[in-house]
């Protein structure tokens, strides 16, 4: 289904139900081979940040797993593909249904910070579209603020697409929950 800088999506079949789900798996060796633990704890905080998440413009966490070679995650639905192709293929009959995506995402965003979760890497190929509905998923850069004194960083995090990303997060600066709807803006823009 896809790649990225994290891992592979791919999909699996449940043998005792028949039904299709996303995995998202990581080579063992690749994680203490790059950056150390930082890879196993970014892994480990997304699927505890999915574990929470249950909204319906959210993809659902199904279960994880580990074995002699991977560690992975288990997500529903399988998409149809994700924003971006879809904007690529999509005619301009199409604006109805882009500002029903769009207020989807925007109610997901919220629900999101109201979790004390920032997405930070919000783009195209991060929001699947499904049987005409729309999904936030990757949630591999996001950052779990609930304990924090609140949701301001200012370290930069590799593998953004700076395209989306707003001016605070690309000159480092303080920066909060603003800068995903920055980012989601930035998908809008390319929306219409």
């Amino acid at each position: 289904l896809g790649s990225g800088g994290f891992g592979e999506v791919d999909k699996v079949l449940c043998l005792i139900s028949f039904k299709e789900y996303a995995r998202k798996r990581v080579l063992r060796s690749s994680l203490f081979r790059s950056r150390g633990t930082e890879d196993i704890k970014l892994f480990i905080a997304e699927i505890e940040i999915l574990k929470r998440l249950k909204h319906h413009h959210i993809v659902e966490f199904v279960g994880s797993y580990t074995d002699p070679k991977y560690i992975g995650l288990i997500m529903s639905p399988i998409a149809d593909m994700d924003l971006g192709t879809y904007l690529t293929n999509a005619n301009t009959s199409k604006h109805g249904e882009l500002r029903t995506f769009f207020g989807c995402l925007a109610t997901a965003l919220e629900f999101l910070h109201e979790q004390k979760i920032r997405h930070k890497d919000i783009k195209p190929g991060n929001i699947l579209v499904h049987g005409g509905n729309v999904l936030f998923t990757d949630f591999g850069l996001s950052l779990d603020f609930t304990d924090a004194n609140g949701s301001t960083t200012t370290s930069m995090v590799n593998g953004m697409t700076l395209r989306y990303c707003a001016p605070e997060v690309v000159l480092q600066e303080p920066r909060n929950t603003s800068s995903d709807v920055w980012s989601l803006g930035v998908v809008f823009l390319e929306m219409i």
